[in-house]
């Protein structure tokens, strides 16, 4: 409630309840004991529920049993803590040897036995083992109906107290778990009834500064708009929390996104999720099936699922919906933000941010963690707060402030840079991965002018655009000065050195470090001309047309370490604080922000894609097969972007579907083992490409042999399969929002029912409508994503290998 203080001593009418600290005495000399013996209980917590039911479980035992009567021992344990405190685990396995009660408290249907998790995550737990250790007559009890796989000891299932993990999680209904557990080991003389689960709490709406909780929006409304915190005329915003967190008092990082929020002029409708994720956010969100929020922040880890009936909602609500994510369960935030090793999420919180991906979600922003405080004295179990990660809650209240500004602001108004890639890896011409780049953005901006944005006076051919790119919107392959002074009498943009300083000084000081010693002090001597720095592009009415900034230089990224080039710095400062873009749209694959320096995902305020996206929109337009995406995601983890799917160039079955099919297939499984830090497979992997390059007979092509170092095989390979791809490409590329013409389509829909004839022979007339649907799709869906509306998501593959990808335009 801190945060609130001020803003309370405002609101005279509302009384804000204080909250006390947790009695630290155990209890009263005076107290009778209601335990029919001595009894000692082991708790062990393993996945979703790890972080809200310890605290509550603890406050529950300490004070309400304790108290009550129910002297028992209780030792509770936390799956993560064995990774977390070396210590223990060596802990928990002497408290076993002595217990009477070993509990396991997971949700149902979550794994009991072996490893929950797997390693990254959960430390190993072998069951059997534990169960061997016991002492005589001691008992195992699980939560829910699932029942180990385990012998030589009593095992009893909880099928009725499963709700408690979840929907019935309060507690009081902890502390009836509790005494159920103890009620069937004979150690307290209760009825079945005694112990039954009380209701849960119903789906409700709460705010740090409301008065009590509502389980309807017309009450809530009625305070809220009441108070000084309700802005007329403002946008509202949606928050979805777990309500566990509400329950464990583990509020903070919630109550400074709500402040933060608030203090950026918004309003906030904040809703706990209990049992029923998807009617309560239709009451709470929508009147009439029409969205009363203009964007969702979705906080919660679970309730949305991958489901049709999800993203029906987000489609219906049709708001963006921000998935950001916490760091509570591998480590600690400080650690977290403090190693090296930059990992990024593993083990379930992983699993989490896959899932976001499939519903729609987007910007996985890291908002908070744990910050560890050490043992509670009485059960041990490790003492965890929630804590906020405010540069992230920062940038993830100007990103949703962003969004929203895109569905406010009219489009002739809209800012808007429209990046492609031209020698970002060293390439000798603009690389779009399989899209006519000139002829697509003459449709686009077309498509914008129509839709009223500002496009400028030209014409928008194809021709006309190849010509304005060709004279002042390429990276010069020689940045000599008479080079420089070309693209400058062009009408290129110059960033004063002076203004680039003031925006360079703003840098985290790890990144202006990483920078100056392989690039220099700022602002460098890279496209720097008469005391400015050059940025190839141009603008068209309030579109810049612009190439990406060149990263690879001198053919080496360092092994993951090279940081970006002053003018790369300075490219994307512009965006944000010169030229003030309302959206940035990146065009093909494969632009290179995404793949600067930091974590691969959940990235901090030390992580160079996150700094240099800051809080501009990202929009990318990506090849519906793009390998990198299908696997780690990094333009969405790691620039933020909602992507849009375009289909792959008109293809028949050709030689690329042979060994150099094979080869590219190879090589984007050495990028995703070379993500996970996997050795064991990268080592297997290069040993088949090497192999793979033999038997096509490139070692001449390439210029390379038994002896070549792997990276600059895999460098060499990378540029030859993608040339070869071009090449092999007998139809041409795909134009964005555009269908080839009638021959080749059908000549397009042959090849894809090549694959699976059988089944796909009756589908033709099917293929060719998704084709059809495809191409206006795209457009429209790049127009919505621009007016700040929710994208369905779609699996990157290839239509030719898997029709559910179609239509295209979804991300």
């Amino acid at each position: 409630m801190k945060r609130f203080l001020l803003i309370a001593l405002i609101l005279l009418l509302i009384s804000v309840p204080s909250v006390s600290a947790a009695d630290n005495n155990t209890t009263s000399n005076t107290t009778e004991s209601k335990m029919l013996k001595d009894t000692e209980m082991v708790v062990l917590l393993t996945g979703c529920v790890v972080g809200t039911v310890d605290p509550i479980m603890n406050e529950a035992y300490r004070n309400d049993l304790l108290p009550a009567g129910y002297n028992f021992t209780l030792k509770i344990y936390t799956m993560d803590t064995f990774n977390i405190n070396s210590t223990a685990s060596t802990q928990f396995k002497n408290d076993l040897k002595t217990v009477d009660i070993f509990f396991i408290f997971t949700r149902p249907g979550y794994p009991t036995t072996g490893m929950s998790y797997g390693t990254e995550f959960d430390a190993l737990v072998d069951l059997q083992a534990i169960a061997a250790s016991l002492k005589p007559g001691a008992r195992i009890f699980v939560l829910g109906p699932v029942k180990p796989n385990i012998t030589g000891v009593n095992v009893t299932n909880l099928p009725a107290y499963g709700p408690v993990a979840a929907p019935a999680l309060s507690r009081e209904n902890i502390k009836r778990t509790l005494l159920e557990v103890l009620r069937l080991s004979g150690a307290v003389n209760l009825t079945a009834n005694d112990t039954k689960l009380v209701p849960g709490m119903q789906d409700f709406l709460y705010h740090p500064l409301a008065p009590q909780v509502y389980t309807d929006r017309a009450p809530y409304m009625d305070w809220y708009m009441n108070t000084t915190l309700y802005r007329p005329g403002a946008p509202w915003v949606g928050v979805a929390i777990l309500n566990r967190y509400y329950l464990s008092g583990n509020m903070d990082v919630y109550e400074t996104l709500i402040q933060k929020l608030e203090s950026r002029g918004l309003n906030v409708i904040p809703y706990f999720y209990c049992s029923d994720p998807i009617g309560a956010s239709r009451r709470f969100f929508m009147v009439n099936n029409t969205s009363v929020i203009d964007a969702l922040v979705a906080c919660v880890q679970f309730g949305y699922w991958p489901d049709n009936q999800t993203i029906t909602f987000f489609t219906d609500l049709n708001v963006p919906v921000q998935g950001p994510l916490p760091v509570f369960l591998q480590t600690s935030l400080d650690d977290y933000i403090n190693s090296t090793r930059q990992q990024g999420l593993r083990g379930l919180e992983y699993y989490w941010l896959s899932m976001f991906e499939m519903q729609g979600r987007i910007e996985p922003i890291l908002i908070g963690g744990s910050r560890i405080s050490g043992p509670d004295p009485l059960t041990g179990v490790t003492i965890k707060e929630y804590v906020a990660y405010e540069p992230g809650i920062d940038q993830l209240v100007n990103r949703t402030l962003a969004r929203v500004n895109l569905r406010k602001k009219a489009n002739s108004d809209k800012k808007l840079a429209m990046v492609y890639f031209d020698s970002t890896h060293d390439e000798g011409m603009p690389a779009t991965n399989g899209l006519n780049l000139y002829r697509s953005l003459s449709n686009i901006l077309l498509a914008m002018r129509a839709a009223g944005y500002s496009t400028g006076n030209g014409n928008l051919t194809e021709e006309y655009i190849y010509e304005l790119i060709n004279r002042a919107g390429r990276n010069p392959r020689n940045m000599t000065q008479t080079e420089l002074r070309k693209l400058v009498d062009a009408g290129c943009i110059t960033i004063p050195v002076s203004e680039y300083l003031k925006w360079y000084s703003g840098l985290p000081a790890s990144l202006r470090g990483q920078v100056e010693a392989l690039w220099g002090p700022a602002p460098g001597n890279i496209m720097i001309y008469n005391n400015s720095i050059v940025i190839p592009g141009i603008m068209m009415g309030n579109i810049l047309l612009a190439p990406q900034p060149v990263w690879k230089w001198n053919g080496t990224l360092n092994n993951g370490t090279l940081p970006p080039t002053h003018q790369f710095i300075a490219f994307y400062l512009y965006l944000q604080k010169g030229f003030g873009a309302d959206a940035v749209v990146h065009i093909g694959q494969h632009g290179t922000l995404e793949l600067l320096p930091g974590h691969v995902n959940a990235m901090t305020e030390d992580d160079w894609p996150n700094t240099l996206i800051g809080s501009i929109p990202n929009i990318h337009l990506l090849k519906m097969e793009d390998p990198l995406e299908a696997v780690i995601n990094p333009t969405k983890r790691r620039a933020y972007a909602v992507t849009i799917s375009y289909l792959i160039p008109p293809v028949m079955r050709t030689e690329l579907y042979g060994v150099y099919q094979e080869l590219s297939d190879l090589m984007g499984s050495y990028s995703t083992a070379e993500a996970s830090g996997d050795t064991d497979r990268m080592n297997s992997l290069e040993s088949l490409i090497r192999d793979g390059v033999t038997r096509a007979g490139l070692e001449v092509r390439l210029g390379v042999n038994s002896s070549t170092a792997f990276s600059v095989l895999r460098d060499r390979l990378h540029e030859y399969l993608e040339e070869l791809s071009g090449i092999l490409t007998p139809y041409g590329l795909h134009t964005f929002g555009e269908l080839p013409d009638s021959e080749t389509l059908e000549k397009f829909i042959d090849a894809i029912i090549s694959f699976d004839p059988a089944n796909r022979t009756a589908r033709r007339d099917e293929i060719r409508n998704l084709l059809i649907m495809s191409a206006s799709n795209e457009m429209n869906s790049l127009l919505r994503a621009l007016n700040g509306e929710f994208i369905q998501p779609v699996s990157a593959r290839s239509p030719v290998i898997n029709l559910e990808t179609l239509p295209t335009g979804r991300n």
